[in-house]
């Protein structure tokens, strides 16, 4: 076998079975030690991420206890780990098509708060929404969800994914020719998802007036009506 056959043969295991390309580049006493510093390096981001992602339910306002929110992250990493070793065909398609979805929500949601800054500039950068509920917060804003939740969908359907199972929820918007040309090669849905949130939020926001209105309803009747002057 020439040089050249067995650096496509690798490749090619590569994007199928990286750990099986491994084995074949690298001598059994390196593998050993490389395999024990990547579980446990592994492992380590693992905690560390399931831990964050907890918090970071805890921080949007989920109802939970924070051993409740780690557990139900735990879940999901479970449940994309079992997917990858025994359904996926291909890590690399599904981790590219994984990596599409996430882009257009995180697209989307980028659009929403580069609008959210300039509403919070016109409120003096008013920080109440940050206070528990009844001193400010909001309950709920169903703009920005809205905007969210319209144009994830949107975008969803102006990508494509490489992830046969993925494919069923993207794409839909796009025709066969349109999926197969540069539209679907460049997923451009991640820049239409991200403008038209912004569009839509701040249509929402500025244009129909619909910001909901800080909740004071724990908050001394005098002191409440200052703050809602305030506002």
């Amino acid at each position: 076998m020439t040089k050249a056959r067995r650096n496509a043969v690798s490749g090619a295991s590569g994007a199928t079975d990286d750990d099986g390309a491994l084995t074949n580049l690298l001598p059994l006493w390196f593998f050993i030690p490389f395999s024990i510093v990547i579980v446990i390096s592994l492992v380590s981001a693992a905690i560390t991420g399931i831990y964050s992602s907890g918090l970071a339910l805890l921080a949007i306002g989920v109802p939970l206890r924070r051993s409740t929110s780690t557990a139900i992250n735990a879940l999901i990493i479970a449940a994309g780990a079992f997917y990858l070793l025994f359904v996926s065909t291909s890590f690399l398609a599904t981790f590219q098509s994984f990596l599409s979805l996430i882009a257009v929500m995180m697209g989307t949601m980028g659009g929403i708060q580069m609008i959210d800054f300039i509403r919070q500039r016109r409120l003096a950068w008013n920080t109440d929404m940050a206070k528990p509920f009844g001193h400010g917060e909001r309950n709920g804003r169903w703009t920005a969800l809205t905007s969210l939740g319209a144009d994830t969908v949107i975008g969803l359907g102006l990508v494509t994914s490489a992830d046969p199972n993925f494919a069923y929820v993207t794409g839909f918007f796009l025709t066969h020719q349109a999926e197969a040309g540069v539209i679907g090669a460049s997923n451009v849905g991640v820049v239409i998802a991200m403008a038209v949130g912004a569009g839509l939020y701040a249509l929402l926001t500025f244009g129909f007036k619909l910001d909901p209105k800080p909740d004071y309803s724990r908050v001394p009747a005098g002191q409440a009506a200052s703050q809602a002057v305030e506002q």
